[in-house]
């Protein structure tokens, strides 16, 4: 959907107004890289418990990080970590790493800004592939590697948001969430 400002800040509203979500453990809020109306807009209505960034390891992609952080900070929101995607490619016949789009980048920028790396994940075609034709981006037994990079991926972000401050002392909450932003 293409939507202007107001209309996806109407959805938003939508979304954490009117739907009746239960119990939850967790709601993990997917959005677009960057320091937009949206994911400002959720810290500032909502009890985040913490934000997970995302990024590809190139120096550009890193500039959209520092934004975000600059962001949550300024905002008082927890980051919980930060992800690497795309980190690196390992060919399927041979079983060579190439490192496509730079060496460590997610990790340095990590350490620069004092959150966990909560882990790397490897640029494989058949995510894309999954995803394309609306299947689980990855199967435990096509691919038992890929799952557990993304168990212990999953393992590292419950484990940070179970530890952070628990954001309703600040905010008035509608519920705690955690987000996830970022450049990849």
């Amino acid at each position: 959907m293409i939507l202007r400002g107001p209309m996806v800040m109407k959805l938003i509203n939508q979304l954490m107004d009117e739907v009746n979500w239960g119990e939850l453990d967790y709601l993990i809020v997917d959005m677009p890289p960057g320091t937009g109306d949206v994911p400002l807009s959720l810290v500032q209505k909502l009890a985040v418990t913490g934000a997970v960034i995302v990024t590809t390891p190139q120096d550009i992609a890193l500039i959209d990080v520092r934004r975000a952080v600059s962001m949550f900070r300024q905002t008082e929101t927890n980051i919980l970590g930060l992800v690497e995607n795309m980190s690196h490619y390992v060919c399927e016949k041979c079983g060579d790493v190439a490192h496509i789009f730079g060496k460590g980048g997610g990790e340095e920028e990590a350490k620069k800004i004092n959150v966990p790396l909560l882990g790397k994940i490897p640029l494989v075609k058949s995510i894309c592939e999954e995803a394309d034709a609306g299947n689980p981006i990855f199967s435990r037994d096509k691919s038992p590697e890929l799952a557990k990079v993304f168990e212990e991926l999953a393992g590292s972000v419950m484990k940070e948001a179970d530890c952070a401050p628990d954001p309703r002392s600040a905010k008035d909450p509608f519920q705690s969430i955690s987000t996830a932003s970022g450049g990849g």
